[in-house]
């Protein structure tokens, strides 16, 4: 099948009470971040935000003159999307470039790289909230999710942003390799999961067998009903 990215993650993070009191679901990707609002149990807008997390790592690999797996690793480890949450005593160790000694930085000023960017994100997606008719409907706030949304002080600096409480969203209602799969980086893969077993009476398959001529006639339906 085919599905939208932001619609597959909210079957793993929002509840169907979310969905009726109105809510911003945003997907934070390595690449894009998705933004798909809800209202009265329907989905009423969807965005995308070509800024992501890749976009992140290259700012802090840049600003601390890092190689950029070095920049990924120091992000997931010691990254922070708030400045003022850090110790101003904190420092991180760099590695150096060709071989050059690590050395140590503030940890606050990777921070601040970080915000500015994550800053710009949310900026931008709340425009796009702002944009439709229901910005002043989203009674459960915003759920964000995503690798991007696993930053300490992430959701904070998007409650600033967006003038609405914020929580990370979760995959939920899953059983057996729970641990391994509860973190917001998974909500996509779980969702579409979910999505599949919340969809399995409806066939995809043409009466010829045929799954592509399938996919291609769903293609051109939707086409039709835009235009």
């Amino acid at each position: 099948d085919l599905v939208l990215e932001p619609i597959a993650s909210s079957y793993a993070v929002l509840t169907s009470d979310e969905e009726e009191m109105g809510v911003a679901l945003v997907d934070v990707g390595g690449g894009t971040s998705d933004l798909a609002v809800f209202y009265d149990g329907s989905i009423r807008h969807t965005a995308v935000v070509g800024l992501g997390g890749q976009n992140v790592t290259n700012d802090v690999a840049i600003g601390l003159r890092t190689p950029w797996k070095q920049a990924e690793v120091l992000k997931r480890e010691h990254g922070c999307a708030l400045r003022s949450l850090v110790e101003p005593s904190e420092a991180v160790e760099v590695a150096g470039v060709a071989g050059r000694p690590s050395f140590q930085v503030p940890r606050g000023e990777m921070a601040a790289i970080i915000e500015a960017r994550m800053e710009e994100i949310f900026t931008l997606v709340h425009r796009e909230i702002r944009r439709t008719d229901y910005a002043d409907l989203l009674a459960a706030g915003v759920v964000i999710t995503g690798g991007g949304s696993m930053l300490e002080g992430c959701a904070e600096l998007a409650e600033e942003v967006f003038g609405m409480p914020v929580t990370v969203g979760q995959p939920r209602g899953i059983t057996g390799l729970a641990d391994a799969v509860s973190q917001p980086l998974f909500a996509t893969g779980v969702g579409l999961v979910q999505f599949g077993i919340h969809h399995r009476h409806r066939s995809m398959m043409s009466e010829d067998g045929d799954f592509f001529e399938s996919i291609l006639g769903r293609m051109k339906r939707w086409v039709k009903n835009f235009f």
